[in-house]
């Protein structure tokens, strides 16, 4: 199998048990051309979803692949950000949140080969297709907001004591002091755009941050630098003072990165 084929399997394979789904679109092709050699998106068709996790002897075998070579190629693109390894096992990863972010905060693959992804992604960006992050009843994404991040139901007609506002930095700072430890990391939509050749020019600053596991991954990797606790927040303040927002994930508990 080869050519578009091959990409339009390994689509499939990515938006199984996804919200977030990749489009049959010309861009999409593109994108993850730029991002995948035929080799690698070959190998990568082992995996029947997102997240599944196999083992390296598991993924030469159903690929037929000598271990030594597959080991090379699955290690090379957990390398560059390609492909997600927790210990033993090996995952791929959805589309977004997932290899995007993970792809260009890595900033490690050929630059032509980034410039392409970047430049197919911006065709899919400006045909919509961020808007699928916040469709439906639970959008992917939410802005930590300047009340309790879950809002109580509150009975009717029951008198409510404001007599101080919670302002979005303390909440955040509640939030994310549930961590016990933290990475800066660079931002993969400023580098997604650099290699559109689109540079972003709202602020020359990185904001990105991982937290817990995720942070010690990065760590680990060279990817993100570790700082304390009070150092992240001072960034978190800097961030404010250039009229940021905080986001993070959809969920309850403290997510992995913002």
């Amino acid at each position: 199998m080869a050519g578009e084929d091959l990409y339009e399997q390994l689509r499939q394979i990515m938006n199984k048990g996804v919200f977030v789904k990749l489009p049959k679109h010309a861009a999409v092709y593109e994108m993850l051309k730029g991002i995948f050699s035929e080799e690698e998106a070959k190998l990568l068709t082992v995996f029947e979803r997102p997240n599944q996790p196999l083992t390296l002897s598991a993924i030469a075998q159903l690929s037929g692949l000598p271990e030594e070579k597959a080991a090379r190629l699955l290690d090379d693109m957990v390398y560059k950000g390609k492909l997600l390894k927790v210990g033993d096992f090996y995952a791929l990863l959805p589309f977004v949140p997932g290899l995007f972010e993970v792809y260009f905060t890595h900033d490690r693959d050929d630059p032509e080969r980034m410039t392409k992804a970047a430049k197919a992604y911006r065709e899919l960006f400006y045909s919509g297709h961020p808007f699928e992050l916040s469709a439906g009843r639970h959008p992917i994404y939410r802005v930590i907001p300047a009340v309790e991040p879950v809002k109580k139901t509150i009975e009717i007609s029951k008198t409510l004591g404001l007599e101080r506002q919670v302002m979005p930095y303390e909440v955040l700072e509640e939030y994310l002091s549930k961590a016990n430890l933290f990475a800066v990391v660079p931002c993969s939509c400023r580098n997604a755009a650099k290699y559109a050749g689109e540079p972003c020019k709202r602020t020359e600053e990185n904001f990105c941050v991982a937290v817990g596991l995720l942070a010690k991954s990065v760590i680990e990797q060279g990817v993100g630098r570790q700082v304390s606790f009070e150092e992240l927040m001072e960034i978190m303040r800097r961030a404010e003072k250039e009229g940021l927002v905080h986001e993070t994930i959809n969920i309850q508990e403290t997510a992995a990165s913002y």
